[in-house]
């Protein structure tokens, strides 16, 4: 969906579906195991990077303006080829671990499937706030991954790791901004010009 669509609003919510899912999965964990911390966590994870994150990173798109990503580096059905050759990469790696369960299989799968299209968002937009959604998309598949692969994270590097991230949508913001009053557009590209 991300790669699919010029537009802002589908990559928004598809990062904001993704997070949610992320949550819920997070909190059936800390439910199955009676792990309130878990619990909790994972309802800060729905509240935060699933609906609050969107939500600002929406109404920031609004204020500065941007709407559309005009100009991708790579056309939709290019963008939708290399999102198929991303699936494939993720389902052989996933498939050639030999991880014991289908859903241990499945959820490596969904991890490094979103490492690669979060990379691929970043690589083909030019746009700064799609390629930051690109970034969070990423931060989503790697944890996904420690939470499979690694049992979890210990609470105290969830927390730092949670935290981090707000800090960076909060400083993306101001990017944004920045980026906006000195250039007048969002497009990444322009800033080549800073090294001539």
């Amino acid at each position: 969906m991300s790669l699919g669509d010029k537009r802002l609003r589908p990559v928004i919510l598809t990062y904001a579906v993704q997070a949610l899912l992320l949550g819920v999965l997070v909190v059936y964990e800390g439910w199955e195991g009676r792990q309130t911390s878990l619990l909790l966590y994972g309802v800060a994870i729905i509240a935060v990077k699933g609906i609050t994150t969107p939500w600002y990173i929406s109404w920031l798109s609004r204020r500065i303006g941007i709407e559309r990503e005009l100009d991708p580096l790579l056309n939709i059905p290019l963008s939708l080829v290399a999102a198929g050759l991303c699936l494939l990469a993720a389902l052989k790696v996933s498939n050639g671990l030999n991880l014991p369960t289908a859903d241990e299989r499945v959820l490596v799968f969904a991890g490094l499937a979103t490492v690669l299209l979060g990379l691929l968002t970043m690589a083909t937009r030019r746009k700064a706030i799609t390629q930051s959604l690109g970034l969070l998309t990423m931060e989503n598949g790697a944890f996904l991954l420690s939470l499979t692969l690694a049992g979890g994270l210990p609470l105290a590097i969830e927390l730092a790791i949670f935290l981090e991230v707000i800090v960076l949508v909060v400083l993306l913001g101001i990017l944004f901004y920045r980026i906006r009053e000195t250039f007048d557009s969002l497009d990444a590209s322009a800033m080549t010009s800073l090294g001539e």
